[in-house]
């Protein structure tokens, strides 16, 4: 196999990863939310659907806020792998935070919101860099993309569905599932050259 073949299934895999490990929430995300502390005294969710919102809404708004950072951070440096595998490294670590709430069970939920935030700021820039890896990859733009809408595609068809088994058994489950996930991320865009 020639080797951009191999860093293009490499990469694509890597999306697939970090799309899916997002979209397991999703399903049981009402669910979630009350698990990790928000009821009627979360002071801005007047339902458990304002509480979710506000829980969607942390993660984009920090994708938003931060995918032009870590592009900016990238093309200064020359580099993609070292901020790829920090910004999975980081997201891994705030999934592992935000399942660890129950646990401690003192957190208020803007708290819960602040680590959201922190969980998509990390994990926008491991897929955004991902895509730019495979974007400048050799061996044709169209197969690159190719591989990226597949690995797009799977990642959104699959998530949501296992993230549903995922939140029957356990509604931080997901949580944990998208932590184990991007520490794979991390480790498999290292060989990447």
């Amino acid at each position: 196999m020639h080797s951009s073949d191999r860093d293009r299934i490499v990469l694509a895999a890597v999306v697939f990863a970090v799309l899916f490990s997002q979209l397991l929430l999703y399903p049981g995300v009402g669910t979630l939310v009350e698990t990790l502390g928000a009821d009627e005294t979360t002071s801005f969710a007047t339902s458990e659907l304002d509480a979710s919102m506000w829980f969607l809404v942390a993660e984009f708004a920090a994708y938003v806020a931060f995918v032009g950072v870590w592009g900016a951070a990238s093309d200064v440096t020359g580099r993609r792998t070292p901020f790829i595998v920090a910004g999975a490294l980081a997201g891994a670590v705030s999934y592992a935070a935000l399942a660890a709430v129950p646990a401690v069970g003192s957190i208020p939920f803007e708290g819960v919101l602040l680590i959201r935030v922190v969980q998509g700021a990390m994990t926008i820039g491991a897929f955004s860099l991902t895509m730019t890896m495979l974007m400048d990859l050799e061996g044709g733009h169209g197969r690159n993309m190719g591989a990226a809408g597949i690995a797009i595609g799977l990642g959104a068809a699959l998530g949501a569905p296992i993230g549903g088994q995922l939140t029957e058994v356990d509604p931080v489950a997901p949580l944990a599932g998208a932590a184990i996930l991007l520490v794979c991320v991390g480790a498999l865009v290292t060989r990447v050259p």
